[in-house]
């Protein structure tokens, strides 16, 4: 399911300030280190993203089932400060759950019975509050959270095409080698912006697994961020899995 294998991965592991000069990137990197950079610079020229203070709006359609699954969530993450604060409906109750680097609860926005609370206790708490931290930072994140001490980077870049078109591909890796999944990171040949990800468990990107398609660009405090992420099956049906579309409030660095 696509919810509890990106979960399981991520626990493993704004407007534009135009008198700022972008970030230089480095020389002494590998060639895939230096898509990645060059990736950055285009998505978030000023390093934004590491002092982002933000409000984002989720709408998910699941459709892993006869019926789609609908849900909206409310998110809001400060990275200067390592907060991360959700709300979201579940089972019609409205709950809201904060995390940060002391503190962590969840609580319901309306009265609820005793039993209703435990069930949020049991299923709803704060490593469910931090999954969903690592997952919004992480999808939100790329190609900025590429670049971290965790990921495992390929040196060379690959040359691949999807439905005709050739793209660069970075090859990433995450500890443990025998239980994660390799990513291979697509971008434009020309603006090196990111376009889709691929990810399986099999030494040939095109056996098996699944892959996000990133529909649309949402310029919000200098980023560029990715508005619509298409989950697909790495099958020759693709299948689609869900659709997640992000529309951002009012964004400010503190």
């Amino acid at each position: 399911m696509i919810k509890r294998f990106f979960f399981l991965f991520v626990l493993a592991i704004y407007s534009c300030q135009p008198n700022e000069k972008a970030i230089p990137i480095p020389t002494n990197l590998s060639p895939a280190e230096q898509l990645l950079s060059q990736s950055i610079a285009y998505h978030d020229p000023q390093g934004n993203w590491s002092k982002l203070k933000s409000s984002v709006d989720v709408n998910t359609e699941l459709r892993m089932d006869s019926i789609p699954e609908l849900s909206q969530r409310h998110i809001h993450f400060n990275n200067l400060k390592g907060e991360f604060a959700l709300n979201w409906d579940s089972k019609k109750i409205g709950l809201s759950g904060v995390i940060n680097s002391d503190t962590c609860y969840v609580n319901p926005n309306k009265e609820i019975s005793k039993e209703e609370r435990n069930e949020i206790a049991a299923n709803l708490g704060c490593e469910r509050i931090s999954m969903y931290k690592d997952y919004y930072h992480y999808l939100l994140g790329i190609p900025m959270k590429l670049m971290e001490d965790k990921a495992i980077i390929t040196d060379s870049i690959l040359q691949r095409t999807h439905d005709d078109i050739k793209y660069d591909v970075v090859k990433i890796n995450y500890e443990p080698l025998d239980q994660m999944p390799s990513w291979y990171f697509y971008f434009d040949q020309k603006d090196h912006s990111l376009q889709l990800c691929k990810f399986t468990s099999a030494e040939d990107e095109n056996e098996g697994g699944e892959y996000i398609l990133y529909n649309g660009e949402t310029l919000s405090n200098g980023i560029k961020f990715k508005k619509r992420h298409i989950w697909l099956y790495n099958t020759p049906e693709r299948d689609t899995l869900a659709i997640e579309d992000y529309t951002f409030s009012k964004l400010f660095i503190k």
